[in-house]
């Protein structure tokens, strides 16, 4: 009987975690992230926060050309770059295909574009000169960021300006960070 209730409830345990996660990465989801920055504006007080859209560019080309798996591999790659850039309790997600997420809490605009330069310059560099993660070849991507002092409660905002950003960085060639400030 023990055995049985052990079991229903490893069962329970992975079934909630799959709710939040995303299965290929081992990340938060969409339905966190969205949740976390509800949760972030709500609050009574809000700091200084900022979102950021990180792209990867020319993916749906590495999918076309070396395949899933390696397309795979590469998004697995700079999610692991983009955690060894960040602090453990930024939260990163993955939104969609090659967008993620990140949400960051109580630092400012210059700290920002310090986490969002150090995040493009080491994918760049641990996928292109070192290779460290054995991608088939040097991948670039494009960070559009929103940052606020905390005045704005609104999620679509936020969001909106996030992608604005994210579109500026990737119109103007991509490999780079556009701020936004709301």
């Amino acid at each position: 009987m023990s055995f049985l209730i052990y079991n229903i409830f490893q069962e329970l345990q992975l079934s909630s975690k799959l709710a939040v996660h995303d299965v290929l990465t081992n990340i938060y989801n969409r339905r966190y992230f969205f949740n976390s920055v509800e949760s972030l504006l709500s609050r009574p007080v809000v700091k200084d926060f900022c979102v950021m859209l990180v792209d990867i560019n020319q993916f749906k080309r590495i999918n076309a050309q070396w395949g899933h798996r390696v397309g795979d591999k590469v998004l697995v790659s700079i999610v692991d770059i983009i955690q060894q850039s960040i602090r453990p309790d930024d939260i990163l997600a993955r939104l969609e295909g090659e967008v993620f997420g990140l949400l960051f809490t109580e630092l400012n605009s210059a700290q920002a574009k310090i986490i969002a330069d150090r995040i493009r310059k080491n994918v760049e560099l641990l996928t292109g000169f070192s290779n460290r993660y054995d991608v088939p070849e040097q991948m670039t991507i494009s960070i559009g960021t929103v940052f606020s002092t905390g005045d704005t409660r609104n999620i679509s905002l936020v969001m909106t300006e996030a992608d604005k950003a994210l579109r500026e960085a990737k119109s103007e060639g991509g490999n780079k960070v556009i701020i936004h400030h709301i």
